[in-house]
């Protein structure tokens, strides 16, 4: 848990998995360094995912070749 600061790295591209206490599993994408998105620190990805009832979460890397599909559909 982050307690001071933003979590190092500043604002960056973002991937996180997520899991939820009844098992479920959420990923949080945050795209960034783009001039119509900067991206998010950590802090900010934390207080997200807590308020949707996050209570194990892995940040994996976040970089311009993240990308989110659903079976073949890229989303």
């Amino acid at each position: 848990m982050i307690t001071e600061g933003d979590g190092g790295w500043g604002s960056a591209p973002r991937s996180i998995m997520v899991q939820k206490e009844d098992g479920t599993i959420m990923f949080l994408v945050i795209d960034g360094r783009q001039t119509h998105s900067i991206g998010a620190t950590l802090k900010e990805c934390q207080d997200i995912l807590y308020e949707k009832g996050a209570i194990n979460t892995m940040a994996m890397d976040g970089g311009s070749s993240a990308t989110l599909y659903l079976g073949e559909e890229r989303l």
